[in-house]
């Protein structure tokens, strides 16, 4: 074998050992503004990957919230925060009642320890969305709503809806988005929020209020893709919020007023939105 020269390795002849100036080398590195910003990054990362991974048993705001609970309300702001959000005042629409039937469907509920209290039940009948300004029609079908009143914290209000999938009639090819896309602020990315056809038919009609600022966000219920509606005042303060999602058939809107409005990309925001998905999450 050939011997191998190290000598290009060697110290300088002068050199000599000094802890002291590598301690403090070391420390000008752990200090170091960069340093810092990178090992925040990385800890975002995998408490948000934690939260994805982990879906932990909602714990409601009106009980002692658990180390999970804070760590699902860090990963919305985060997402609330960064993700694009479309605001929005949607197009007119006008609204028939069709005569028929009551659903006749059992409902599904929150855990009863989620929504303490008598929910009161009514049963809206079938009705016909149309455009003032388009030939988009939305039929929906007889539905039933519970009602909670005076929940316990965050909402003075809360109520679940719940009826057989929206039908959403669009003539042929006819891009439906584009006569919402005017209204919105990011209106490059409205069909980006349109994942089938349930949420684009809420991305034109909304959760039917008319007067307000409309923020709109993509979220998960479980694993399901949902809208979050917020209805914001001119402070950007959200004033109610509504999920919309549909499982096995059935499309679900979950509508909360706050006791107290919310400023907009805060904690109190993320909690209000992880609230009202950990109580859809427990709906069966």
């Amino acid at each position: 074998m050939d011997n191998i020269d190290l000598s290009p390795l060697a110290p300088p002849d002068d050199w000599q050992p000094d802890s002291n100036a590598a301690l403090r080398r070391f420390r000008a590195r752990e200090t170091s503004p960069h340093r810092r910003l990178l090992l925040t990054a990385a800890l975002a990362v995998v408490l948000c990957a934690s939260v994805v991974a982990l879906r932990p048993t909602h714990v409601f705001a009106q009980s002692e919230p658990s180390d999970f609970f804070h760590l699902q309300r860090f990963w919305y702001w985060f997402r609330i925060l960064h993700s694009p959000a479309i605001l929005s005042r949607l197009p007119d629409v006008r609204i028939e009642n069709v005569p028929g039937p009551a659903a006749t469907f059992a409902p599904k509920l929150p855990h009863s320890s989620a929504l303490p209290g008598t929910a009161h039940f009514s049963a809206p009948g079938a009705a016909t969305w149309t455009l003032a300004n388009a030939p988009i029609t939305l039929q929906l079908g007889a539905a039933i709503s519970a009602e909670w009143k005076d929940v316990p914290d965050l909402w003075s209000t809360v109520v679940l809806t719940q009826g057989p999938e929206p039908v959403l009639s669009v003539p042929p090819g006819f891009d439906a988005l584009s006569v919402a896309a005017p209204g919105f602020r990011n209106r490059n990315r409205v069909h980006d929020f349109a994942r089938s056809p349930f949420q684009a038919a809420a991305l034109l009609f909304g959760d039917g209020s008319r007067s307000r600022l409309l923020e709109i966000h993509q979220l998960n219920v479980g694993a399901i893709p949902a809208l979050l509606i917020e209805d914001t005042n001119e402070d950007s303060h959200a004033e109610r919020m509504t999920l919309l999602w549909t499982s096995a058939g059935r499309a679900f809107s979950l509508h909360g007023d706050l006791y107290v409005p919310v400023q907009q990309r805060t904690l109190g925001e993320a909690t209000a939105v992880a609230d009202l998905v950990g109580l859809a999450e427990t709906i069966r």
